[in-house]
């Protein structure tokens, strides 16, 4: 059998793709790689893991460049004339409608999974466009995966019959190595001392791309509410700044980041679970999300969640069991629910163990049985 995955970064092969296809291959099928070469966020990528699949380089472009679009569509195309793949999966919505501009009547099977739909999130203005874009783009497929009922339900609502849902966790994550009793207790030791960290500090961490619909503003705000010089917080900062979206932040705020001690900048680093070991508390207020990794990611560390009531975060938080789900995304409601949980420690040990005890749920392995099963049925039904 012969997969051809298709996504715009490579960065996405690394964060969840690299497992599925590493036993792909080791059970004897092919896998080839379409993605973009650039990083979605600024810095250097710390990933150094090899590529376990043939890898050819397309860039995809993140904005509305119909040309560019074109330009990759007509890559895509070449490439899949030359693989001649069994299957082809792609990811994202990006990805998604580059394709289906490049899609001929002789492709072979091509699916679809679509990582949090874009239109539904925008602001009037945006939504028309991108929603004849992502409607347009799913109905070319053969079948769409959505991760969250939400999801399942715009989609379908808009004419997208093809439409199913990915049973579970959605991608889930590698809860083998987000396992606090696997962290290495002198890298913990070393890791914190370098970072300036006490043992008594209730630490909070921010994972993610630092733009506005992540929340990204939102918790640089409320951590400056509740921060003091003489408090023990600390907030790391996991993660760098998007290319192309802000974060939020006006000029004079982005600049109180780098003097205040207490918020930590790491950038963008490949071992996010030492950090987690580090943290108490993940605060997260995204508004746009499929089903979010890096909280599956936190709570199988027994790190307790702060999110906002949106698509893909409630799905995997639930109120007052492994973390808090804020009804309003305002700073004064996120910085009142960091203040409570540092000083509830009653009450933070609760919504960690409950975390922890749940966290076979969120494991990838899930979602590799069941799509390796599927594609070998997509095969022997052609």
């Amino acid at each position: 059998m012969k997969v051809l995955f298709i996504i715009p970064s490579i960065t996405n092969y690394h964060t969840f793709l690299k497992e599925l296809a590493q036993t792909l291959t080791d059970t004897g099928n092919q896998v080839f790689l379409l993605a973009g070469e650039k990083a979605i966020v600024k810095g250097k990528s710390p990933y150094a893991d090899p590529i376990n699949c043939e890898w050819i380089k397309i860039n995809f472009p993140r904005s509305f460049q119909p040309q560019k679009h074109l330009q990759s569509s007509l890559q895509i195309d070449a490439q899949i004339k030359k693989y001649k793949p069994d299957i082809i999966h792609i990811h994202f919505s990006a990805a998604m409608f580059t394709s289906a501009l490049a899609r001929k009547k002789n492709w072979p099977i091509t699916i679809a999974t679509v990582h949090g739909l874009a239109w539904p999130s925008r602001s009037k203005r945006s939504r028309i466009l991108l929603k004849h874009a992502e409607l347009n783009s799913a109905k070319k497929m053969d079948e769409v995966f959505v991760l969250n009922k939400e999801d399942l339900h715009s989609i379908k609502k808009n004419g997208v019959k093809n439409a199913a849902l990915i049973p579970g966790k959605g991608i889930g994550c590698n809860i083998h190595d987000f396992d606090p009793e696997k962290i290495n207790p002198e890298v913990r030791l070393k890791l914190q001392k370098e970072l300036g960290l006490k043992s008594s500090d209730i630490v909070f961490i921010f994972i993610g791309r630092q733009t506005h619909f992540k929340g990204f503003h939102l918790v640089i705000k409320a951590f400056m509410r509740i921060y003091h010089s003489k408090s023990n917080y600390k907030l790391l900062l996991l993660g760098d700044k998007d290319r192309i979206h802000s974060s939020g932040l006006n000029s004079t705020e982005e600049a109180l980041i780098d003097i205040i001690p207490s918020i930590i900048k790491i950038s963008w680093k490949a071992n996010v679970a030492d950090y987690l070991a580090l943290a108490d508390i993940n605060v997260f207020p995204s508004t746009r999300e499929g089903l979010p990794v890096n909280l599956m990611e936190s709570l199988s560390m027994g790190v307790p969640v702060i999110t906002n009531d949106s698509r893909g975060c409630r799905d995997v938080v639930k109120d007052g069991f492994n973390g808090i789900v804020l009804k309003e995304n305002i700073v004064n409601d996120i910085a009142e629910a960091m203040k409570q949980l540092a000083e509830n420690s009653v009450l933070r040990n609760k919504l960690s163990k409950n975390a922890f005890n749940q966290r076979e749920q969120f494991d990838r392995k899930n979602y590799i049985q069941y799509q390796v099963d599927y594609y070998q049925k997509l095969v022997k039904d052609q």
